[in-house]
């Protein structure tokens, strides 16, 4: 299991601000949980969220990421879907 994330970071960060946040998103919201990230972006970014060794991402994992994305004073747009199959899409 798995889920989708998307985020839109404010326009006007400047580049350190900006590289500073992605590390810490990486960092604090995804590795420290055993998660791993799959995609990128710019201002805006989509990814999909899973677990990094076998076994299947949390609704505890989704809710983290999310609190953890809205509680960043850069990010101006979050979505965080629901967990989906992430070997076999419906």
């Amino acid at each position: 299991m798995g889920f989708e994330v998307q985020f839109r970071v404010a326009a006007d960060l400047s580049e350190a601000v900006f590289d500073a946040f992605i590390d810490a998103f990486l960092e604090q919201a995804i590795e420290a949980n055993g998660l791993m990230f799959g995609g990128g972006g710019r201002r805006e970014w989509r990814g999909f969220v899973t677990v990094e060794r076998c076994g299947s991402a949390t609704d505890e994992h989704r809710q983290f990421v999310q609190r953890w994305l809205e509680s960043q004073s850069q990010i101006v747009e979050v979505q965080v879907g629901s967990l989906v199959d992430a070997w076999y899409p419906i």
